[in-house]
């Protein structure tokens, strides 16, 4: 909320991650973590793993995915030739994208230097961009809001 504020992107900030608070996501999300909690990948701080073995949290999660603009995976189209297209992000999910990366490194504790606000979230993104399918104009987009240098 706060890097949204910051953006001022009130509404989306306030409104981030709401669907977390419906029943077809708390419950399975609550049963997981609290029974799974030592699963988690504090490394890379990447806790879903493709297969998490708990079909009512992997079905939460596709729900959340496609309940909220600011997941890449909301933008993925599957092509019924079998093959998978990214369409672009609009620009304000985008941005919440992105500040809910780096929202999500302050809260493991990985702050960025205070003249780079984005050095630990271009550490993240390089350790995960090619796991993301996005069209190219989103990716051109991100890689210059956090100031990507390839």
């Amino acid at each position: 909320m706060v890097e949204c504020f910051k953006e001022g992107l009130y509404w989306r900030g306030l409104a981030h991650d709401m669907s977390k608070f419906l029943p077809s996501e708390l419950f399975p999300y609550a049963d997981h973590f609290i029974c799974n909690i030592k699963e988690c990948n504090c490394e890379t701080g990447y806790y879903k793993s493709v297969d998490s073995g708990d079909k009512k949290f992997d079905f939460a999660w596709i729900l959340h995915q496609k309940r909220n603009k600011h997941h890449w995976q909301w933008w993925v189209l599957p092509d019924d030739g079998g093959g998978l297209r990214a369409m672009e992000m609009e620009e304000p999910y985008l941005i919440e994208m992105v500040c809910d990366w780096v929202g999500a490194g302050k809260a493991q504790g990985k702050v960025s230097p205070k003249d780079d606000k984005y050095f630990e979230t271009r550490n993240w993104y390089a350790n995960h961009k090619n796991k993301m399918k996005l069209n190219e104009k989103t990716r051109a987009k991100i890689e210059e809001k956090i100031k990507w240098i390839s």
